[in-house]
């Protein structure tokens, strides 16, 4: 279904390509818990066994998996960090909700963001969020929205871009690089109408100049808008 963020079923078997040994799967409902020991047998294929109880704790599912090391409990921890950098929902690492968005990020829309790359260093492409799931986009497939120093976050539909099975990637159909230069195509006019509104503000003609110069260093595809200061072009 495209309303749903899943449908490739190896969620909760994820773990096993990670190699722990064993891990645990917990659901609650109704009263009733049930848990699965998820493991290999010799022959190496997935095995799991089903416990079940009474409990009186409330409906849910929690996934326990046992980190190998602690290096790879670093990697854990960053990769959780940064799904929460772009999730639209509650999630917590080590207990803490995400951290308001640093200066210099500019909330264009409920569908774009502007980074700078300094604050966030974890990608240097722009990024596509479908489902509270992030990919960053392939430069040599299709164009950048914005400079090196910079990257745009855009929050499009369920099934408006096509996922690979590891999520970690897009699939570059034809249909999901139409939606991409679509989202482009609106982002520099939402980015221009940004700039123009900002360059108005300025209260020299100079600040006026260095505001433009600004954002055409953000986003070279500004460079062929004409913005105004108190009515007059402002001139390369």
């Amino acid at each position: 279904s495209d309303v749903a963020s899943g449908c490739f079923g190896i969620g909760s078997k994820s773990p096993l390509a990670y190699g722990s040994q064993t891990y645990n799967v917990s659901a609650v409902k109704d009263g009733v818990k049930t848990v699965v020991a998820v493991g290999r047998n010799e022959s190496s294929s997935a095995v799991g066994e089903i416990f079940t109880s009474n409990t009186t704790e409330p409906n849910g599912v929690t996934i326990s998996v046992p980190v190998n090391n602690r290096m790879d409990h670093h990697s854990f921890e960053e990769a959780a960090e940064t799904f929460q950098f772009y999730a639209d929902a509650k999630v917590l690492v080590n207990g803490k909700a995400k951290p308001e968005r640093p200066e210099g990020f500019v909330s264009l829309s409920a569908r774009f963001e502007v980074a700078p790359r300094v604050e966030y260093g974890r990608t240097a492409r722009d990024v596509v969020v479908m489902g509270n799931v992030h990919y960053r986009l392939d430069s040599n497939v299709v164009e950048r929205f914005t400079r090196q120093n910079w990257y745009v976050i855009i929050y499009v539909d369920m099934g408006e871009v096509r996922p690979s099975p590891t999520r970690e990637d897009l699939i570059y159909t034809e249909a999901t690089k139409e939606t991409i230069e679509r989202y482009r195509e609106e982002f520099i006019r939402r980015f221009a109408d940004h700039a123009q509104q900002d360059i108005s503000t300025s209260s020299t003609r100079n600040m006026a100049v260095k505001k433009r110069q600004k954002y055409l260093g953000i986003c070279g595809d500004l460079a062929d808008k004409e913005f105004t200061y108190k009515g007059d072009i402002i001139p390369d």
